[in-house]
C-alpha cells in the first residue's frame, strides 16, 4: 500500500470538515464544562504567559506553561503513535483517531471536582496530537484547531478568485469556507450538545472520532481490492 493510498479521502473536503468540526466540538466542550478553558487557544496562552510574568504572577506563569507543554507533548506523542505503534497495518492516523475517541470517552467520566486546569491540560495534549494528524486539505496547510492561518488561505484563495474570475477557483474558495467554517459549527453543536449532556457531550466526540477512523479504514480496504 503506497503513502497516497487514503491522501485523497483524508485531503477531501468533507472528511476534512470532519476533522476540523471535531476541533470546533472539542473547543466548545471544555469552554462550557471545564471552566471556560479553549483548549486548542495556544496562542492566548502564551500572551496571557507573558502578561504573567510582567504581573509577577508566577502561578499563572507555571499554569501557562504546564499547559503549553502539555501541547508540545501531545505533537511529540502523535510521533510516537506513527512510527513506534504498529497494532493496525495501514495508515497510523486510524491509531490517532482510536486514540482520540477512547480520551474523549474517557473524559465523560472525569467529574467537575478535578480542577479545570488538569482536565484542560489533558485536552491540550489532545490538541496538540490532533493537530499532527491532519495537516493538508488537497495539499495546501490546513490547521484542525486553530482558525488564523486558515482565515488567511481564505484571503488568499479568495485573491486568486478575484484575479482569475474561473469557476475553478472560485469552487476552490467555496470548499474551503467550508472545511474552514466547519470549526465553527462544531463549536456551535458542542455548545448544544453541553447544554442537554453536561461532561459527558465528549462521548459524541468519541464517536465521531471513531467514525472518521471506520471511514478512513473502509477507504483502505477499497484501495487494496481495487
Amino acid at each position: 500500500m503506497t503513502k497516497n493510498t487514503t491522501s485523497s479521502l483524508v485531503e477531501g473536503t468533507i472528511f476534512m470538515a470532519g476533522i476540523t468540526f471535531l476541533g470546533g466540538f472539542m473547543d466548545a466542550y471544555t469552554f462550557m464544562t471545564r471552566g471556560g478553558i479553549f483548549a486548542n487557544n495556544q496562542t492566548g496562552n502564551m500572551a496571557k504567559l507573558g502578561i504573567h510574568f510582567a504581573q509577577q504572577n508566577w502561578k499563572g506563569v507555571n499554569e501557562c506553561f504546564f499547559v503549553m507543554f502539555c501541547c508540545v507533548l501531545g505533537a511529540c506523542f502523535s510521533q510516537v503513535v506513527q512510527h513506534k505503534l504498529h497494532w493496525f497495518q495501514g495508515d497510523w492516523r486510524k491509531r490517532g483517531l482510536l486514540l482520540l475517541a477512547f480520551a474523549l470517552f474517557l473524559s465523560g467520566f472525569v467529574p467537575t471536582t478535578i480542577p479545570h486546569v488538569y482536565v484542560g491540560a489533558a485536552f491540550t495534549f489532545l490538541a496538540g496530537f490532533q493537530s499532527c494528524l491532519f495537516r493538508k486539505w488537497e495539499g495546501a496547510a490546513h490547521n484542525t484547531i486553530v482558525s488564523t492561518g486558515n482565515l488567511r488561505s481564505i484571503g488568499l484563495y479568495l485573491y486568486d478568485a478575484l484575479d482569475k474570475n474561473q469557476n475553478q477557483e472560485w469552487s476552490k474558495l467555496a470548499r474551503y469556507v467550508m472545511v474552514a467554517f466547519s470549526f465553527a459549527v462544531g463549536c456551535a453543536v458542542g455548545a448544544l450538545v453541553c447544554t442537554q449532556m453536561g461532561i459527558r457531550a465528549s462521548w459524541l466526540g468519541s464517536v465521531i472520532a471513531i467514525t472518521m477512523a471506520l471511514t478512513l479504514h473502509q477507504r483502505e480496504k477499497a484501495c487494496v481490492n481495487l
